[in-house]
């Protein structure tokens, strides 16, 4: 009897011990995600402007850089919205997803990233361009997305960094446009912060974005200086499983101008696998 009262002793004192360590950690987590999200006090004057068009995707939640058959068949079972990179390469009209040469051994047709999905009409592809697109090309992503049922509305284009002519020639077409936005990471004074908001303005007016994108590290300084332009935020710096993306998702949520919150999970199933 005495054995068993100290096992079970020794066992309770175990159990308190990892909930004592489990509380700590998502204390620590949440703390963390806290200071990230933390406002920031404006020193120029915010920009007050919003789209022309309503914002389309209804999926919050999307995974970043879902380029293999087989993440993103694995993700589409908890997902709806997917990050694909576009490639194209010289003298080669197809439309091919990967994000490097590195994963071009591996790369599959934009064709057959639409077609991996079930429900093509239910799911969004936000698709980062790794170069810029012809007028051909940007045809050619339209009749792709036909051919597999996705609306052209569930598609969101975030151009090649300051190719403020690509984006330009997508919002000519019709496609929607995120803008990614960046430069306020760095230390100004007000008068080269209004600058910089008063630069950013002018791009955004000149294109006509359906959203702002940034990592979130911008994200404060985006909530302060564009309060009320749709955001797409990513947070790609922790890819093992973290307590600090579930609190993350869950207070930027609360912010009614983030309409997409972007992640990593590249350690929840097997990457580098062959499109076949």
């Amino acid at each position: 009897m005495k054995t068993k009262h100290t096992w079970l002793y020794r066992l309770s004192k175990i159990i308190v011990l990892l909930a004592i360590l489990v509380g700590i950690y998502a204390g620590v987590s949440y703390i963390l995600v806290c200071n990230h999200l933390r406002p920031i006090t404006p020193i120029a004057t915010p920009y007050l402007g919003t789209p022309t068009g309503s914002w389309g995707p209804t999926a919050f939640s999307f995974i970043h850089q879902t380029n293999e058959r087989q993440r993103m068949l694995t993700k589409s079972k908890r997902y709806h919205g997917f990050e694909i990179d576009l490639y194209t390469q010289p003298n080669d009209p197809t439309l091919y997803v990967a994000h490097d040469p590195r994963q071009f051994k591996y790369k599959m047709t934009l064709q057959a990233a639409f077609s991996i999905p079930k429900e093509p009409a239910e799911n969004f592809f936000w698709i980062d361009m790794k170069s810029s697109l012809t007028q051909a090309q940007i045809d050619e992503v339209k009749n792709i997305a036909r051919l597999c049922g996705v609306p052209l509305e569930n598609l969101i284009f975030e151009p090649p960094y300051k190719d403020d002519a690509q984006a330009k020639l997508l919002t000519q077409n019709g496609l929607r446009v995120i803008l990614f936005i960046t430069g306020f990471e760095k230390e100004f004074n007000a008068e080269q912060t209004q600058a910089l908001v008063d630069k950013t303005q002018h791009r955004i007016e000149e294109i006509q974005p359906w959203g702002i994108s940034s990592g979130m590290g911008l994200y404060p300084y985006l909530k302060a200086y564009f309060p009320n332009y749709p955001k797409a935020i990513c947070y790609n710096t922790t890819k093992r499983p973290s307590l600090k993306k579930y609190f993350m998702r869950r207070l930027i949520a609360k912010d009614p101008s983030v309409r997409i919150f972007l992640t990593d999970e590249y350690n929840w199933d097997n990457l580098g696998v062959k499109n076949d």
